[in-house]
């Protein structure tokens, strides 16, 4: 018998629990969730209104926007559990993209509400803002 023949093979661990494929999967199906709340009242109302169109477009965005910032505070939160399942390298990974996606839909979502209550209100940013401003 050779030294090769008497060395056994360790059996393959069984994975149990969630995987980082899991995870992924708990995001998107967050996001889908919020993004069928927000059709269910009315998101996708005013499609014929350009105002109301960019003010329901700047509200997914902000609804999104928020969702990825609290996805941002979980990714490097340090919980170990998390650790465990993907990894710091992954995480800070994961924190790095998701934030400045985060930081994008936040910004659209700025643009967008403003310009779209510009647009209802038919009148002009400086305007708008002036109105504001005596509202106060």
């Amino acid at each position: 018998m050779t030294a090769m023949s008497t060395v056994r093979r360790a059996a393959p661990r069984r994975v149990t629990g969630i995987g980082a494929g899991d995870l992924w999967l708990l995001f998107a199906a967050n996001g889908l969730i919020i993004g069928a709340l927000w059709v269910r009242s009315g998101g996708l109302g005013g499609i014929g209104d350009p105002g109301a169109m960019l003010t329901n477009v700047g509200r997914i965005a902000g609804l999104l926007g928020a969702y990825l910032a609290l996805v941002q505070v979980l990714l490097l939160a340090r919980l170990p559990w998390l650790e465990r399942l993907a990894g710091f390298d992954a995480l800070t990974r994961w924190h790095r993209r998701n934030g400045k996606l985060c930081l994008i839909l936040l910004l659209v979502h700025t643009v967008l509400i403003t310009a779209g209550y510009t647009l209802a209100g038919r009148t002009s940013l400086p305007h708008r803002g002036l109105q504001a401003a005596h509202q106060v």
